[in-house]
């Protein structure tokens, strides 16, 4: 486990590169949201071969309870209006006011639309995956040959 965890780190070294010291400011910015965005994604699919190898789920369960926590969040940081602001500290962007109306506002819009769009299909289908577990715990499936023992 510990050395699941310590994967989530090495891509991280992405940010401890200085592009800001070598780039155009543009150009450093770009790739700071591309850093962000690897980050992001190796964690992401990290999160997934969990629930796959370490939570023993499959298919529809493992997107439902990778998908869920990460809409809850970002809707929560949507509600609060904290979205932009994680956004520009996470890429690292010093000027907020240069960003207001760029593309990283209008990337941080598209996924809050994207996760208050997805969230009630999300919980819907967390709440099936609920039900279907407590009905097979409730009233269990025979296997094929309990039957046949006794006779």
């Amino acid at each position: 486990m510990l050395l699941f965890v310590a994967l989530t780190s090495p891509p991280a070294l992405l940010y401890a590169i200085p592009v800001e010291l070598f780039l155009a400011p543009a150009t450093a910015h770009a790739l700071n949201v591309a850093f962000l965005a690897i980050v992001a994604l190796w964690r992401v699919a990290l999160l997934f071969v969990f629930l796959r190898r370490g939570a023993g789920l499959s298919g529809f369960a493992i997107l439902i309870a990778g998908l869920l926590p990460l809409a809850l969040i970002v809707d929560g940081l949507s509600l609060s209006n904290m979205g932009q602001l994680v956004y520009q500290t996470m890429a690292g962007i010093d000027d907020p006011e240069g960003m207001a109306e760029g593309a990283g506002h209008a990337v941080v819009q598209t996924i809050s639309v994207a996760a208050a769009t997805l969230t009630p299909m999300l919980l819907a289908g967390y709440c099936y995956l609920a039900f279907k577990a407590h009905t097979l715990r409730a009233f269990p499936v025979p296997s094929a040959g309990a039957g046949e023992a006794g006779r």
